[in-house]
């Protein structure tokens, strides 16, 4: 029998939980504290009117309290009749495994007298991942624990929480009526606002294979699930000096690769709240910016992504005599 596993990542940690639990993956939210909660629950939000518990794996196996992060994620799941959610840093993959393909995890794991969290380990490329019986996080309760708090050197940190926390309170309908809803991605310590309705998926990359007589926004093809995708940088069209490095992330759309430095933030952007693109903020980064947003205290230009990969510079119309 085969069990379809999603992996996640915390604090440097490989962990595996069967997908079939999961209800959706949400960004970490402003989480309010809960008296006389387990030592390990960081706190409480509201999804679309129903209270989700949080859990801290690594308090739950005994580490101390962790700083939270804009880029952290709550993975909701669904066990039996209770839902609670887990903080990880990143969702890696969904995959399917066979029995045989898991090893029972070293005799030294075993608790003496408690219930065990963990209940194999798996190979996953180079990486072990653990995996957790999603039934046993129901259990064992412990004293109550401080509020953990978030990282104190990441700017506007609390104001993105709490907008993520607002935003989740409101039923789906309600939601998509006022709002809209982006993908934050970085691109040289700047914030950017794309459409997600424009977004097909994110992915990595790393060396992608070179294109020859390409012109310098072309880094080259990825591939996706066997399909190869064209690599674009569009840090030139923004006015950012052009990426240096081989490795990061990618936006996904019409099937065109762009490449970021990271993918900080999925939001839902009240409508009010986007305004016209200042004429500074149009000169610094072209006309793909189509209206700009307070995020994190900084203002963010939310850019045009349709435009900006049908920009004409960037098309390369070459015949072969």
């Amino acid at each position: 029998m085969n069990r379809t596993i999603l992996i996640f990542e915390l604090d440097g940690t490989r962990f595996g939980i069967e997908a079939r639990w999961m209800q959706e993956s949400v960004w970490l939210p402003e989480l309010s504290p809960i008296e006389e909660a387990p030592v390990w629950v960081a706190g409480v939000f509201s999804l679309r009117g129903q209270i989700i518990p949080v859990t801290d794996l690594g308090m739950r196996f005994g580490h101390p309290p962790r700083d939270f992060r804009t880029t952290d994620q709550v993975i909701v799941l669904q066990i039996e009749h209770s839902t609670l959610g887990l903080i990880a840093n990143e969702v890696i993959d969904v995959l399917e495994i066979g029995e045989e393909t898991i090893q029972p995890p070293p005799a030294f794991l075993e608790p003496s007298g408690r219930q065990r969290i963990l209940f194999g380990e798996i190979r996953y490329g180079r990486e072990i991942v653990s995996l957790i019986d999603a039934t046993a996080l129901l259990k064992e309760p412990a004293p109550p624990s401080p509020r953990v708090a978030i990282a104190p050197h990441e700017r506007g940190a609390q104001q993105i929480f709490r907008a993520r926390a607002a935003a989740l309170m409101e039923s789906d309908a309600t939601r998509s009526a006022t709002h809209l809803p982006l993908a934050v991605v970085e691109l040289e310590e700047e914030c950017f606002g794309i459409d997600l309705a424009t977004v097909e998926e994110f992915c990595e990359f790393s060396d992608p294979y070179p294109i020859p007589c390409c012109p310098p926004h072309i880094l080259g093809a990825i591939n996706l699930r066997g399909v190869l995708l064209t690599l674009i940088d569009p840090r030139e069209a923004l006015g950012l000096p052009p990426m240096s490095k081989k490795s990061g992330k990618a936006v996904v759309s019409g099937g065109i690769a762009m490449a970021v430095d990271d993918v900080r933030d999925v939001l839902y952007l009240p409508s009010t709240e986007l305004r016209p693109a200042p004429v500074a903020l149009r000169e610094q980064h072209g006309a793909w910016v189509k209206g700009s947003a307070a995020y994190g205290g900084a203002m963010m230009a939310v850019l045009d992504l349709p435009s900006l990969l049908k920009r004409e510079e960037w098309l390369v119309n070459e015949s072969i005599h």
